[in-house]
């Protein structure tokens, strides 16, 4: 509670990683819980964070903290390093709401804007005729990568991580 400096009431995500840390998606900033006390992350103290509502957060199978903003893009918390990677990198919207991870270990993110891959330090942007606008959800399953979006009130087939793109797919 507040006594041990956790002040927030919105949280948006949860994820303990491997290291044992509880981390809290808020809408004040990303909070890491040690078992004692809370630190919380923000644009004040931290500036590989662009902004302070948190929406997504997902460990990759590598330990890397990977953290959705409102805004502010995707961060990256790798080795106690903070990276931003934003619209200016090739994400197509700052807001992302889901993360997940492919077979192939490629990011998938929903935005406000579209499905995006990425893999190998490259955004990768999925748009249909059909499915215009923004995913909200992303569930990675032994087959493929399911998603929410705008137009279905259900999960449909995203893209299978592991299948070839051809440009007419892919907008990068």
């Amino acid at each position: 509670g507040v006594e041990h400096g956790f002040t927030e009431k919105n949280v948006r995500s949860i994820v303990q990683t491997r290291d044992g840390y509880l981390w809290l998606g808020t809408t004040g900033g990303l909070v890491r819980f040690d078992g004692v006390s809370f630190k919380v992350f923000s644009m004040t103290n931290t500036a590989g964070i662009k902004n302070v509502y948190i929406w997504a957060l997902y460990e990759g199978r590598d330990a890397t903290l990977w953290i959705g903003t409102d805004g502010g893009g995707l961060t990256r918390l790798k080795d106690g390093k903070f990276t931003a990677y934003t619209t200016d990198d090739g994400l197509s919207n700052g807001m992302v709401r889901d993360i997940c991870e492919g077979r192939d270990g490629s990011l998938w993110l929903a935005t406000n804007n579209g499905l995006n891959r990425f893999k190998d330090g490259k955004f990768t942007v999925f748009t249909t005729r059909d499915e215009p606008g923004g995913v909200h959800g992303l569930v990675q399953l032994p087959d493929r990568v399911y998603m929410e979006t705008d137009n279905v009130d259900a999960l449909k087939p995203a893209l299978d991580p592991d299948d070839d793109l051809t440009d007419a797919e892919a907008e990068t």
